[in-house]
């Protein structure tokens, strides 16, 4: 069955509204990881359209989501997810220059952990639906722990205030 704009849109705006802000983030993570892998899957099998389509998505949310992130309130947490996604959309135009597989399977590897913040997050602030942001301490372990060279130096014992 072939979906109308409409229908989309319906279905779109009742998941949003029955579905918790950090279930949407996860959910958001997750078709990253899922485009980063048919990236990685074209690269494989030299399809370079689906290659780019699949990596433009992925810089997209990506973009979506550096563009939400609320620096009044964040605090050093926000700044260092607006590198982390920096970091990433800049791996992911490597990408797209050289068709570099470990490259893309860096930031799938990062994305996952990233992921894995939030949802350990989710878990920790599990009646506090409303938070947009992963507990600053798991955070920040998941950056330090990532293999971005702009936070190799970065330590992954940090502790940060919410």
């Amino acid at each position: 069955m072939i979906m109308t704009a409409k229908h989309q849109y319906k279905s779109y705006t009742a998941a949003t509204q029955n579905t918790s802000k950090l279930q949407q983030i996860l959910c958001v993570y997750d078709v990253m990881m899922r485009n980063m892998e048919i990236a990685r899957t074209a690269i494989k099998g030299k399809r370079i359209e689906e290659r780019y389509n699949a990596l433009a998505k992925t810089s997209e949310i990506i973009t979506s989501l550096q563009s939400a992130i609320d620096f009044e309130n964040g605090g050093m947490i926000a700044r260092l997810l607006y590198e982390f996604y920096s970091s990433v959309n800049r791996r992911i135009t490597t990408i797209q220059q050289t068709s570099n597989i470990a490259i893309c399977d860096e930031v799938i590897s990062e994305i996952a952990k990233m992921r894995n913040a939030w949802h350990t997050s989710e878990q920790l602030d599990g009646d506090q639906e409303e938070r947009v942001q992963p507990t600053p301490v798991i955070a920040a372990k998941a950056i330090a722990t990532a293999n971005i060279p702009e936070f190799s130096s970065f330590p992954s014992n940090v502790t940060l205030s919410a």
